[in-house]
């Protein structure tokens, strides 16, 4: 389908793009084959398992590529999966610079180096601002969710899209494992 990107907002023929990375469901999938459906949903009264993808034909090819190079291939590849969480246990090598009782471990961003931190900072970013950015994704629970960042939203389309780091400069980033 051709259309505006919602990314590089240029004319091009749109990909089906995955709120949250394709590889994610298909890694929960393995991990867990006795089960129905793998991804909880909710009707807004119920919550029930689900096989379903949360995808919309929203970005280009040349911009799911990048947000693919630049954060979801190396979130997929450490996190929790049937044989393991990489990312878990780099960080328990890692003595944790606070221990909060509510938030468990904390790590500062210049302590864990052996973590590729940009590429978990952008793919985190990438999953808020899609939520964000994209009006129906055909899942009534995330129509709240619509231009819930305000004026943050642009500052971090140009993030993803340039890698510019000053384009964060007002954004606080915490992210949990």
């Amino acid at each position: 389908m051709l259309g505006i990107c919602g990314l590089c907002h240029e004319n091009k023929e749109l990909r089906r793009s995955h709120l949250i990375a394709k590889g994610f469901y298909s890694r929960i999938a393995k991990a867990y084959p006795d089960q129905e459906g793998t991804i909880l949903r909710s009707d807004g009264n119920n919550i029930y398992p689900s096989t379903s993808q949360v995808a919309q034909d929203f970005l280009c090819d040349e911009c799911e590529n990048r947000i693919a190079k630049n954060g979801e291939e190396y979130a997929i590849k450490v996190c929790a999966q049937s044989d393991g969480f990489v990312l878990k246990d780099i960080l328990t090598q890692i003595k944790p610079d606070k221990r909060d009782a509510a938030l468990g471990d904390l790590f500062l961003y210049d302590t864990v180096n052996s973590v590729n931190r940009e590429a978990l900072i952008y793919f985190a970013l990438s999953v808020i601002w899609r939520a964000s950015a994209k009006k129906n994704w055909g899942v009534e629970e995330l129509e709240s969710y619509y231009n819930a960042l305000g004026p943050y939203e642009e500052m971090l389309r140009v993030f993803l899209l340039t890698k510019e780091r000053t384009a964060l400069q007002k954004i606080f980033i915490m992210v949990e494992v």
